[in-house]
């Protein structure tokens, strides 16, 4: 549901893209999958961003040791994934991180991180959602849907053979990760949410303000050019993309699409890290899921509202919110409204990818964390 408030705001700025740059580029979120009609030049655009698809950070550390390998799910995703084993005694509750995105990827910073929670004796798992990262592309775009990504966590708990998760989401991942929850109370022991999108569906008004008690810096929002993010020719090319793909067509074999979002990604990201004023070191090189992004995000404004029962629950929940991400705050109260045993912590000197930013101090607020007591 798109707010008066938010129809206002776009109305104010004229433009072709003016409604496809304000709400995707500077909010950095999707709505209504960010399904933009420039009528005037008979344009399509579409980018899903729920965020910052790609995490910029500081990765100096390298990951540890870790199993890697693809499951093939009974849902027809070939996912690739990274497990660490539990040091002895291990915990019988594992963890399993979600990505941001949609069409995002499991970083090397992700697995540095993630996977030192190996050591207090959890078994660790990290996988690329499907049309993402090394996970395979679907043949069918049409395929590309929220309900494809709960089924596949679905199939993933089971893999694990554990009774209960502990589910660590971030931006997309961590409204991914309630729509499980909903579905399967009895199987999440607790849950640790960086800069969350939001659940779905989508549905509240992105110019409510944040609280004076919660101290942020940087957020305003800067208005650069799209042209800033692709060249003119990238720009035309991804435009054509996303306008077939709505269609559920291919315009372009996936590498290309891919290849074209993480050069945009990549930029935004550089861009966005300097107006807060952060250092950043960028690498490289992506595997973004650009018919994943797409697809998916047509489908996060859809779907059966499961904020009442997830308002009835019980289950412990973190939240770790950079103080320099502008992420709508509108996101984070989603969150803060819903669930009753929650806890929210800012973040010094930090973006949107907390982990990135402050992975040790990250690390030591998510273990504090698991070592309470779970839900009851």
């Amino acid at each position: 549901m798109v707010t008066a408030g938010t129809r206002n705001y776009i109305a104010t700025r004229a433009g072709p893209y003016a409604v496809y740059f304000n709400l995707i580029m500077n909010t950095g979120f999707s709505l209504v999958a960010a399904l933009t009609l420039v009528m005037k030049k008979r344009i399509i655009i579409l980018i899903s961003l729920i965020f910052s698809l790609l995490p910029p950070g500081i990765y100096s550390q390298s990951a540890p040791p870790g199993q890697s390998g693809y499951w093939n799910l009974p849902t027809g995703s070939k996912i690739a994934y990274c497990y660490f084993k539990g040091r002895e005694p291990r915990k019988p509750t594992p963890v399993i991180y979600l990505h941001g995105g949609p069409g995002g990827y499991v970083t090397p910073g992700d697995t540095a991180v993630f996977g030192r929670l190996a050591d207090d004796g959890f078994d660790v798992y990290l996988y690329d959602q499907v049309g993402g990262g090394k996970s395979a592309r679907l043949e069918n775009i049409r395929e590309y849907t929220v309900d494809r990504h709960v089924r596949d966590l679905e199939a993933i708990v089971e893999l694990t053979g554990a009774a209960k998760v502990i589910i660590i989401g971030h931006s997309w991942g961590a409204s991914l990760a309630p729509l499980y929850l909903a579905g399967h109370p009895g199987r999440v022991e607790k849950l640790i949410f960086s800069g969350p999108g939001g659940m779905v569906p989508k549905k509240f008004d992105l110019l409510v303000p944040a609280p004076d008690s919660v101290k942020l810096k940087n957020r305003e929002r800067r208005r650069h050019s799209v042209t800033e993010y692709l060249d003119p020719a990238g720009l035309k090319r991804y435009n054509k993309i996303c306008s077939r793909a709505c269609s559920g067509l291919k315009a372009a074999a996936d590498n290309e699409a891919d290849s074209l979002l993480d050069c945009l990604m990549m930029n935004k990201s550089r861009i966005d890290a300097k107006d807060q004023g952060l250092a950043v070191t960028m690498k490289p090189g992506g595997h973004s899921g650009a018919y994943s992004n797409i697809r998916t995000g047509m489908f996060i404004t859809r779907g059966k509202d499961r904020r009442k029962i997830l308002s009835e629950m019980n289950i412990p929940v973190l939240i770790l919110l950079g103080e320099s991400d502008n992420l709508p705050w509108a996101c984070v109260a989603d969150y803060l409204h819903v669930f009753k045993n929650i806890k929210l912590t800012i973040i010094p000197g930090s973006g949107h990818s907390v982990f990135a930013f402050q992975p040790e101090l990250c690390l030591k607020l998510a273990r504090e964390f698991l070592s309470l007591p779970g839900s009851r």
